[in-house]
């Protein structure tokens, strides 16, 4: 691949939200929230994420790669997004409701090919992150009645992360596609 030697791979675990619905998102937010000044995530980053790894060298994430062909067994499923939140008021997320349990079941097995601990896991998608955010009642309506939707789950995605004062970008590794 060309790259230098002993580069890290800032890498996560995650489903990639289709095209049609990141538009969706990115719409019925983009002038609301900028408006108050609110950061929103970049539409082409919207995503779950469903474990992330860290630092992997080039090695590690062949190998990586090789032990994540295990979530090829996985059945598709749907994601139902109406369920809304923020963590201390400061980051905006819109949850699944339906899906939950199959994407529970695939950070399990991540922990399992990794060898890690079970940690909480919160099923979402960071919409935008703000200073702080008052009214929780008029967050929850705004968000249900804007973002509101669903998506077939196809596959899971390997990511990195680059990091940069810009803000992240990702980009996917490998994309494991998930049974009939």
């Amino acid at each position: 691949m060309g790259e230098e030697k002993g580069k890290l791979h800032r890498l996560f675990v995650a489903i990639n939200l289709d095209d049609a619905l990141k538009e969706r998102i990115w719409t019925a937010l983009s002038g609301r929230l900028e408006r108050e000044g609110k950061k929103i995530v970049e539409k082409e980053n919207l995503h779950i994420t469903v474990k992330f790894l860290g630092y992997f060298d080039e090695k590690n994430m062949n190998e990586l790669v090789e032990k994540m062909k295990a979530f090829e067994e996985f059945r598709k499923f749907e994601l139902t997004f109406n369920e809304t939140g923020h963590f201390n008021r400061r980051v905006l997320w819109v949850g699944t409701v339906n899906g939950r349990k199959e994407l529970k079941a695939l950070n399990e097995k991540m922990n399992e090919l990794l060898g890690l601990q079970e940690e909480k896991f919160e099923t979402h998608v960071t919409l935008a992150r703000v200073k702080h955010w008052k009214d929780k009642n008029e967050l929850d309506a705004f968000l249900k009645k804007h973002l509101e939707a669903r998506q077939e789950v196809k596959s899971i995605d390997l990511m990195e992360s680059k990091l940069s004062p810009k803000g992240p970008g990702y980009s996917v590794v490998k994309k494991f596609g998930l049974a009939d």
